[in-house]
């Protein structure tokens, strides 16, 4: 198993509390926000930040919190199931079986064509 970096020496000489550190680089991995959107969430709590600044952690700390969570992550499993779905069929997309008896319809598919009428 790989050796961690102790967290004291993780954060050693950082102008800035881990605790926001953490926070930035995981709100910017988790959703979809840019790192001027991240110092303006951070500005109304109080901390005055750089978008450059944000970006230097994202760069520095990601591959380290990266393995770090790999060991929580659980695997994904063999076997998955695709829900119901538009088929291709000679005349067009279709829908399946199950959809089209469920809305009262006969018959094996519902084309494009007869579904929009």
């Amino acid at each position: 198993m790989a050796r961690f970096v102790p967290v004291e020496e993780l954060f050693k000489g950082r102008h800035f509390d881990q605790q926001i550190v953490v926070l930035c680089v995981r709100w910017y991995l988790s959703f979809k926000l840019s790192y001027r959107d991240l110092v303006v969430m951070m500005g109304e709590r109080g901390i005055d930040l750089a978008h450059t600044t944000i970006l230097r952690w994202v760069q520095h700390y990601t591959p380290e919190f990266e393995q770090r969570w790999k060991r929580f992550a659980r695997s994904v499993g063999g076997s998955w199931r695709m829900d119901e779905t538009y088929i291709k069929v000679r005349r067009g997309m279709g829908l399946p079986v199950s959809v089209v008896r469920q809305a009262g319809f006969d018959g094996g598919f519902l084309s494009e064509r007869e579904s929009r009428c």
